[in-house]
């Protein structure tokens, strides 16, 4: 949504083609991906856990 939205901001041409929409999605989708990447590997090999699904996983295990 962000990406519609600053594609909208910056040049809304980008959408009159397919092609252009193309790039467009599949830029939001990298992002989206570096993100997760980012988020699941990167920083816990720092020691750096943001978020809760470690404690979640934890905690679910431990009920059973």
């Amino acid at each position: 949504m962000l990406a519609l939205a600053l594609t909208m901001l910056i040049n809304p041409r980008w959408m009159n083609t397919l092609s252009s929409s193309l790039i467009v999605f599949g830029a939001a989708l990298a992002a989206t991906l570096l993100v997760l990447l980012i988020h699941r590997r990167v920083l816990p090999a720092y020691g750096i856990n943001i978020g809760s699904e470690l404690k979640s996983t934890k905690k679910s295990q431990k009920k059973r």
